[in-house]
Formats: structure tokens, sequence, C-alpha cells
């Protein structure tokens, strides 16, 4: 078994709980961070003091109810008998939901943002998730918060409201710009070890992606004199790799296959950098899970 959804004998059911479980770390701090530290401070009222929450808990509601809609629903004749927790668990939408949450900006429009999800997730259900289904709902919020809206910004109004000179232990335990529960490294990279002992994530695209991108960063942090901080250790950069670039359904299955899937991912990231550095890892997740049923192909053939 090498961490492959279609060639493992575990159920999204199981798969998804292990990442769901484990993101609950992640998520308490994005609380403490974007709502309750807010709260306690007085930089907001009882709504802001719940707003993170309503973002992530409405994701993973908005993905459970897509999933009851389309297959009680829309695809009723295959599912009379199916149990509730098969029906909830058909596809990975709620762990989708529950990511999104995570990554998105505290200040999006939350209109915006469940429209996108509700659309975008069933919409995938008829497109059988050939890409990557997050990627297209986080351009698409992006996109209509940037330019319809009054912009796209990652920090909150206590860190709007001040300067800060970033180190970096303050990457290390989260205090940086990034989305709601995507910003402690700390708990990030503990969190994909123990995805990794227990196989439930892709480990080889997670780590070349992320070991292809920090060097690529590294080079280019010395060469113009800049810290890698500032640069790489924002906008939620390993959370992606993580959680987004191991996508079970649309990326690469095949040892090789992963190996490349993650190098490619890291190395467009850093191309990406320089145009848009939020969307960099998002627009490289996107192809790349275009390109992944080639990969897997070239592999195939070139063990032939």
């Amino acid at each position: 078994m090498n961490n492959v959804y279609i060639r493992s004998k575990k159920s999204i059911y199981h798969i998804s709980l292990i990442r769901i479980l484990l993101l609950i770390p992640m998520v308490l701090y994005g609380i403490y961070k974007n709502g309750i530290f807010l709260f306690i401070n007085k930089y907001t009222n009882v709504y802001g003091l719940f707003r993170p929450f309503i973002f992530i808990l409405g994701g993973a509601f908005i993905g459970a109810i897509v999933n009851i809609f389309y297959e009680y629903v829309i695809n009723k004749k295959n599912n009379k008998n199916a149990s509730l927790k098969d029906v909830l668990f058909s596809s990975f939408h709620i762990e989708y939901g529950i990511i999104l949450g995570c990554l998105t900006s505290i200040n999006t429009n939350m209109l915006v943002f469940f429209l996108t999800l509700v659309i975008i997730l069933l919409l995938s259900k008829f497109m059988k998730n050939r890409v990557n289904i997050i990627c297209v709902c986080f351009i698409i919020i992006y996109a209509i918060q940037s330019l319809l809206l009054n912009g796209f910004d990652y920090m909150n109004i206590y860190e709007s409201n001040k300067l800060f000179e970033y180190n970096i232990l303050d990457y290390i335990i989260g205090k940086n710009v990034g989305g709601i529960a995507s910003t402690n490294i700390l708990i990030n990279l503990l969190v994909f070890i123990l995805l990794s002992v227990t196989n439930n994530t892709k480990t080889s695209i997670g780590v070349l992606s992320m070991i292809t991108s920090f060097l690529l960063f590294s080079l280019y942090c010395m060469i113009a004199n800049i810290n890698i901080g500032n640069v790489y250790f924002q906008y939620g950069y390993i959370f992606i790799f993580t959680f987004v670039a191991t996508d079970y359904v649309t990326s690469s299955y095949t040892k090789l296959g992963m190996r490349i899937y993650g190098i490619l991912i890291g190395a467009l990231t850093f191309g990406f950098y320089f145009i848009n550095p939020i969307l960099a890892p998002i627009i490289a997740v996107l192809i790349t899970s275009f390109l992944n049923n080639l990969i897997d192909r070239a592999n195939k053939l070139f063990k032939k």
C-alpha cells in the first residue's frame, strides 16, 4: 500500500475521519488567534468571536448537505438503502469544506464563501472530481473578494492595526498572516507526521512539495538577501502542501508519479510566487491536478 486511496482498503469515512480529527488542533489555534484573542482584547464583538468557528463548521456542514442532497435526491435510485454515514462520506466534501474554512481569510464575505462552496461542491459531483476542487473554490472566493468586494486580506483586525517584525519563532507558532487555521507551522508539521504514520496521506507528495519549494525559496532569499520567513512561511504554504496537494482523488497515485507530482508543485509554487504570493501554491496544485493522469501513465510507460 502506497498511501493511495484507490489502491487502499480504507473507506472514505475512515480516511476523512482521521484527517478531520488531526485538523482539530489547527482549528482550535485558528479560533483562538482569529476569534478568542480578538474578543478578549476588545477588537471584536460576540459575532467576531464565533466567526472563525462559523467558517470552519459551516464548511463541513455544506459538504455534508451537498452529499446528502446528491445521494438522496439526484442519485436516489442507487441509494435507497444507503445509511446516513455512507451518504455523508460518499465523497471527501466534508473534509474539503473544513480545509477551505481553514484556508480562507477571516475577512472573507461569508455569503460569498458559502455560496461558492455549495455551487462548486455540487458541480463537482457531476464532474467526477477531475481537478482539485479545493483550489477551484479558493480561487473563485479570492477573485470575487478581490475584484468585486473590499479585497482579499489575510490580516485580522488586530494585525492590521499593528506593525510587526516577525521572527522565526513567530512563524513557527502561527503568529503570522494566513488563513483562519493555516498559520501554525509547528502544529502543521506534527499533524503531517501523524498523517504519515497512520498512512492517511500521500507522504511523498507532501514531503517533496515542501522540500522542493523550500530549497528554491532559500536560494532566492540568499541571493536577494531577504528573510525567508517573510517569503515562505506566510499564507499557509505548509498547510496547503499537507492537506490540499495530497488530495486523494486528484493527485498522482504511483510511487514515481507522486514524487514527480510533489516536485512539480514545489517548483510551480516558487514560479507563481512572483505573480501572486497568496495564490501561488493553490495555482500550482490546480495545474498539477490536471496532469495527474498523464504523470501516472508516463510512469507506467517508463516502467515498461
